[in-house]
């Protein structure tokens, strides 16, 4: 057996390079769609919002200060962080379960994970705090249930797992799931836990914690809460098996196939091994299975989102890594071969990634097959390149336009749909302080029918430009044909990638 220094050493090494190399990543890669969005909610500050509740909002002000820094690095700084807070925090879970092998095998798995690793560890969503405090409230309930009376001890942790879970709710909606796991646990394997009022307790912390939220809905109709229960309300269509088939392989890759092999020959070996107490052992299972199954049955109603089930994913990361630690805990390999392999797997998706992101490995542009307004529209990895080049072409534009007198200086954009108005505000408009308004239904504009009355009313707007990729050309004509009487095409900004052009960038100018 190794000594116990050498996982701390290791622990330590591993948290260093992966902050590191998520650092260099949040540096050079450009915003998501998403992230844009969430990007506003550090500008406006609210309650909540249309698709979200608002701690990621709270993050990205605090790693900014106020918005004083707002480069990418900035806006995911809070992600670095709380990912290596995360590596951390697994480790101590996975000792607390079982040993210290247990722990730094579930760092190194959590580490492989694209899910953990990137989407939450480098990029900047609502799964970023909902991940840290998930994993904080598992810390708290486990240890709970550690202690094997129920003494001042186990009802404090009760009460910080009350806590974290209140804001993991005002993360992301989804982790009032873990109430129902503590619930349903308690009531079906140990009711002891019904006799305390630490448990109420916990209950109405999290109610505190989540008041903004209600607060907010009520002054905006609920549209919150309806919207989300929209995407997955699985009553309005038939069976779609692809929309199951995607969801499944977007599961297993987002967590890594090796990750995801390694957990399903845990959960076939569970009753051949005692490898977790059984109270671990079910409460682990009751916070991972259910959530997994159930997007798997809404994927076959209705389109979903891989990372949905992401957080379940965490609780049976520890339970592989409590099966890996029983097998190896008497031979001579610190590190087992199979999560080398996890490992190395996401080395090559992320280097792969960057490559295709900013170099364009496979050209997925089918530049002759498509019309100059559609180009780049089958190419995903477009939603982040390019969009500094935009911005610089677009100052240039805006200066010859205004010395030229064809427009005002403080002409606003507009734009159509949220996301691409998302990527002109924060990379076109924003550096040359310009306002961008976003058109379209509630359900395509989201959070910006809000920006839009914060920055005035946009139907007293006389002039301004429009601007459309090609991803998702939308025509002038088509969208302001009845708002304004002059449309002018004024320059197409062509995105190029290497030397191809990969996407092209309509400017027009709008009067009434």
């Amino acid at each position: 057996m190794y000594k116990q220094r050498d996982y701390k050493k290791l622990l330590l090494l591993l948290i260093i390079v992966s902050a590191a190399a998520r650092a260099v990543l949040a540096s050079v890669l450009e915003l998501t769609n998403d992230e844009v969005n969430y990007w506003l909610y550090g500008v406006y500050p609210s309650l909540s919002y249309f698709d979200h509740p608002p701690m990621v909002g709270y993050l990205i002000r605090l790693s900014t200060l106020n918005m004083l820094f707002d480069s990418e690095f900035f806006l995911r700084l809070s992600s670095v962080i709380l990912g290596s807070l995360n590596t951390w925090l697994i480790f101590l879970t996975g000792k607390l379960i079982k040993d210290e092998m247990t722990g730094f095998y579930a760092a190194l798995l959590y580490t492989g994970s694209i899910y953990l690793f990137v989407i939450t560890g480098i990029f900047i969503q609502p799964d970023t705090p909902l991940v840290f405090f998930w994993l904080l409230s598992i810390y708290f309930i486990l240890n709970a249930f550690a202690n094997k009376e129920i003494g001042k001890s186990a009802g404090n942790n009760l009460l910080l797992a009350g806590l974290a879970i209140g804001l993991g709710m005002l993360s992301k909606y989804q982790a009032v799931y873990l109430w129902a796991v503590l619930l349903s646990y308690i009531v079906i394997y140990d009711r002891k836990w019904l006799k305390i009022k630490e448990l109420y307790f916990a209950i109405i912390i999290s109610i505190i914690c989540f008041i903004p939220v209600i607060i907010w809905n009520i002054q905006n109709d609920f549209i919150s809460f309806t919207f989300q229960g929209e995407r997955v309300d699985i009553l309005k269509s038939g069976l779609k098996f692809n929309y199951f088939f995607t969801e499944l392989f977007g599961q297993i890759f987002y967590n890594n196939p090796v990750n995801f092999i390694l957990i399903v020959l845990a959960l076939f070996k569970i009753r051949k091994f005692s490898f977790l107490s059984k109270n671990n052992l079910r409460f682990l299972l009751l916070a991972g299975l259910p959530l997994i199954i159930i997007f798997l049955i809404f994927s076959f109603f209705r389109r979903t989102l891989p990372h949905w089930s992401g957080p379940g994913y965490i609780s049976l990361i520890l339970i592989a890594s409590a099966y890996l630690s029983e097998i190896y805990k008497t031979k001579k390999i610190f590190i087992p071969g199979i999560i080398k392999t996890s490992i190395i797997i996401l080395i090559l998706i992320l280097v792969f990634g960057v490559l295709q992101i900013n170099y364009g490995v496979f050209d997925f542009s089918n530049r002759g097959a498509v019309k100059p307004t559609e180009l780049g529209k089958n190419d995903v990895t477009l939603d982040m390149y390019g969009w500094r080049q935009a911005g610089d072409n677009f100052i240039k534009i805006n200066e010859n336009e205004v010395s030229e007198g064809r427009i005002g200086r403080d002409a606003p954009v507009l734009a159509y749909k949220w996301y691409n108005a998302g990527h002109i505000d924060y990379y076109m408009a924003q550096p040359i302080g310009k306002n961008v308004y976003a058109w379209g239904r509630l359900d395509e504009i989201r959070n910006y029918d809000w920006v839009n009355r914060e920055r005035g009313n946009k139907e007293n707007i006389n002039e301004a430009y429009y601007i459309s990729p090609s991803r998702d050309y939308k025509s002038p004509g088509e969208v302001f044909g009845k708002s304004f009487r002059i449309i002018t095409p004024v320059d197409t900004i062509r995105i190029t990638r290497g030397s191809i052009i990969v996407e092209n960038i309509s400017v027009y100018e709008l009067k009434k």
